[in-house]
């Protein structure tokens, strides 16, 4: 089964992709920028196109005109995927977690709720 996350962004704005091995971006439409730290030289994807995304590399999405509308996939390999709309300094960022990397994240979204949900109890109680 595929799984995926579908995204449009503008010319004017970047997303960041955070995922594991085996993810690909397919453009649905438009023409994606596609940069890769460290890497010399950009990717430019039409419809149709798909592109492997890089293990351990950061990779960075923008319309190179106007628009583009895409789709991550994770491995099908994996069961289970989850994906995060984030801000990380500053930039948005799309994370993509599988198995046990999934299982930590929402671990470390629910220890962020606990210090709110204590506080909304205190407040709620006094």
């Amino acid at each position: 089964m595929l799984q995926g996350f579908t995204l449009t962004v503008r010319s004017e704005h970047t997303l960041t992709i955070d995922c594991p091995p085996g993810c690909q971006l397919k453009v649905l439409s438009g023409r994606a920028w596609i940069t890769v730290d460290g890497v010399l030289r950009d990717v430019i994807a039409d419809a149709g196109d798909s592109v492997p995304l890089r293990v351990g590399a950061v990779t960075h999405v923008s319309a190179l005109f106007q628009v583009v509308t895409f789709m991550v996939t994770a491995p099908t390999r994996f069961h289970e995927a989850g994906f995060a709309l984030q801000t990380r300094g500053g930039k948005r960022v799309l994370a993509v977690t599988t198995g046990r990397g999934r299982f930590h994240a929402l671990l470390d979204d629910l220890r962020a709720c606990i210090p709110a949900l204590t506080t909304t109890t205190a407040t709620a109680i006094g």
